[in-house]
């Protein structure tokens, strides 16, 4: 089995069916995917446009709604796409259909910008719209998508091997739409969601100890009229569903650990989507943004939050208008040291050079939400032979053991280290030793809504 890829809370990749070829010449031509940053805040919305183009508009907490840019020009999707955020590298990646029925890929990097299109599999594959989830600790891709004859397969990336051949994981004659997919970091499970040829939806899902699971049913048959999408909530360890009704409504069903599948509800009336829509989660607030195109081909939005529930649907972009050519600018990011609810962030240990005394740069890569605060990799730099990485805990939120890495393993493998989960007010000593040197210390503080803090001993 290939790697199964984690979907992390910062970043949900949703991606439904398209219109059909010959429909109305609107802005929206197919169902919208999101993804969102947590860096900075930001929410990015890709889109098919008239004329098989890949558009995008962006939200900043700064700026608001951007323009609408043309990514990539028409005659290029056939499916509306897919995208994933690398918390890493701040990059985005974007998949479609191309008009032979190719996966395609375009990313984006802070430092070159917009790439190129290139081929991941080839002309004949894709039956539907991909969906795409990343795993942030081990740089891996998997797309997920409607094969020939109705059936669920996928391929996979990673950064040692590249792309997989195309699995599939359930037989033809099963879908009846693009799938959703969700990763649950508790467990290390997985879950797929799709519309079965009889209008209901179904979950097939994987886990470390038994592989994939058999197809069940969450909504009876008539249920759906379009793909689904889905988000999971890793504070509440609950997940959602939304797609459109047949009578082209806006619906809802969720899970949780305690109550198991809630019935479906309507959370926008009958005659109000004219596509499939796209979900994601924002970590900071516990939010879920819900994206779709109004029957008149307008990119709308609905969100909800704890304290209020729904709000009232808004309108993103119109039904038709002029489209800017140039990629749209990226948010500056907000000082490290900044207070955040939740985040992801970086602390260096570069310490002067002394006679006999280890110097070795460190950096260490952290999520924080709230007052908890995680161990995603440690980066060593050059040691001597038999240098030991130790990392030991003072406070009442302290995980149980120390964290002890041999220097050349974690060289190899950054990620070594990771995983656990301290709480604000905790107290960590750095130590790197190695035999004839001096030990390399530091103290570093586990605080609430931002980055550690760091001292040199």
């Amino acid at each position: 089995m290939w790697i199964r890829v984690r979907l992390t809370m910062f970043t949900v990749a949703l991606a439904c069916l398209a219109y059909p070829a010959g429909a109305a010449a609107v802005l929206t031509a197919s169902a919208p995917a999101t993804n969102f940053d947590p860096e900075i805040h930001s929410q990015s919305v890709y889109f098919e446009g008239s004329g098989g183009s890949l558009q995008e508009i962006a939200w900043t907490a700064s700026s608001g709604w951007s323009p609408v840019y043309t990514i990539v020009g028409a005659g290029s999707l056939a499916s509306a796409p897919a995208t994933v955020y690398d918390p890493d590298y701040y990059s985005q990646s974007v998949y479609f259909a191309g008009p032979q029925a190719a996966l395609h890929e375009i990313y984006w990097t802070p430092s070159a910008a917009w790439s190129s299109v290139s081929t991941v599999a080839p002309a004949g594959t894709l039956a539907s719209a991909p969906t795409a989830v990343f795993d942030p600790e081990t740089d891996s891709q998997s797309v997920y998508f409607e094969g020939s004859g109705g059936s669920l397969q996928e391929i996979a990336w990673t950064a040692s091997s590249g792309w997989s051949p195309v699995y599939t994981i359930v037989g033809a004659g099963s879908l009846a739409s693009a799938p959703a997919a969700v990763y649950d970091p508790e467990t290390d499970s997985q879950s797929v969601y799709f519309e079965g040829p009889q209008g209901a939806l179904h979950e097939i899902y994987w886990t470390p100890s038994a592989a994939w699971s058999s197809v069940s049913t969450v909504a009876p048959a008539g249920t759906l009229g379009s793909a689904p999408a889905a988000v999971f909530d890793p504070e509440t360890h609950s997940q959602s569903v939304y797609f459109e009704g047949p009578d082209g409504s806006l619906r809802e069903i969720a899970w949780t650990p305690s109550g198991g599948w809630s019935p479906v509800y309507t959370i926008i009336g009958g005659g109000s989507l004219g596509s499939a829509p796209a979900a994601d989660f924002d970590p900071d607030y516990h939010s879920q943004n819900v994206y779709f195109a109004g029957a008149d081909g307008s990119l709308r939005e609905i969100s909800w939050t704890p304290a209020s529930g729904w709000d009232g649907a808004s309108v993103i972009t119109p039904g038709t208008g002029a489209i800017p050519s140039a990629p749209a600018p990226s948010a500056p990011a907000p000082p490290a040291s900044a207070r955040q609810p939740t985040g992801t962030g970086s602390v260096t240990l570069a310490p002067p050079h002394r006679r006999h005394g280890l110097a070795v740069r460190i950096v260490m890569k952290w999520h924080w939400n709230r007052e908890h605060t995680r161990l995603l990799w440690v980066k060593i730099g050059r040691v001597p032979g038999r240098t030991v990485f130790s990392l030991s805990c003072r406070g009442r939120g302290c995980p149980a053991g120390k964290v002890r890495a041999d220097a050349a393993t974690l060289r190899r493998d950054h990620r070594t280290v990771r995983g656990k989960l301290y709480r604000a007010g905790d107290r960590l000593l750095l130590s790197l030793t190695a035999p004839s040197w001096q030990p390399e210390r530091a103290r570093i503080t586990i605080r609430n809504g931002r980055v550690p803090s760091v001292r040199l001993l």
